[in-house]
């Protein structure tokens, strides 16, 4: 009997599961006690709605939804120099002042549970790419650079900014 109950719940979690991409499909239980999943009780049968939430069938409220698939959870616009433009959740500083022009940007609150993908691109031309390092759940650097060869030696000018950027989970 525990067995025959213990397979009717798996069987049960699994429709509940299934029925969360369908419209409208809730659990049902006769008068006899059998379960069934239904777009509704019938009342003809002496069924009546269980409830998920009571069975212990629904988790905790999960992370922000998505949007458009991407879960987009920080961006924003930081000046030369770090000085924040635009967005929201996150915090600007430089990493190194007076030392190197690279910009280290804080989530603010934190809000992922592991580093997340991050690109920051540049929005002064003559400034070809920009380099995050340091990645991790808290926050990241950045730089933007532009290449220079003289004399035959590559070296690269880098900037603070302005660059935009934007981390999904």
């Amino acid at each position: 009997m525990k067995r025959l109950l213990s397979v009717t719940l798996m069987v049960l979690v699994t429709l509940v599961g299934i029925s969360a991409y369908a419209d409208a499909l809730v659990l049902c239980q006769d008068s006899r006690g059998a379960v069934f999943v239904r777009i509704k009780c019938n009342s003809n049968y002496d069924m009546y709605q269980l409830d998920p939430v009571a069975l212990g069938l629904v988790g905790p409220q999960g992370p922000p939804g998505v949007a458009n698939g991407i879960s987009v959870a920080v961006h924003g616009t930081v000046e030369d120099g770090g000085v924040k433009v635009s967005g929201e959740g996150f915090t600007v500083a430089l990493a190194l002042p007076g030392v190197v022009p690279d910009v280290t940007i804080t989530f603010d609150p934190p809000i992922f549970q592991q580093p997340p993908d991050c690109t920051a691109t540049s929005l002064d031309p003559s400034f070809y790419f920009c380099m995050i390092y340091a990645l991790t759940k808290e926050g990241f650097n950045v730089f933007c650079a532009s290449p220079d060869v003289t004399a035959g030696i590559l070296q690269f000018h880098t900037t603070g900014g302005p660059f935009s950027f934007i981390c999904v989970h």
